[in-house]
């Protein structure tokens, strides 16, 4: 599993959410997923890392968090 080292980060902001969230959304919608499950903090993780990465298309990152190999099945 990759780490992350979060003393380099910098902090998510409300900008930050106001991107995600409707992405977040989305995802849980389509794989049927409740806000309040596992599957939905592992979704969100995964998002809120591609995008600290510096991944912003909202596309590009609905593809990478659907092939995430922890998600795969739920999709």
């Amino acid at each position: 599993m990759k780490t992350i080292n979060v003393k380099n980060l910098a902090p998510f902001d409300e900008r930050d959410l106001a991107a995600c969230q409707p992405l977040f959304d989305r995802l849980l919608q389509e794989a049927k997923v409740a806000k309040d499950s596992e599957e939905a903090k592992r979704i969100a993780a995964t998002l809120v890392e591609l995008y600290r990465q510096g991944i912003r298309d909202p596309e590009s990152l609905r593809i990478m968090v659907e092939g995430d190999q922890g998600h795969t099945q739920a999709f």
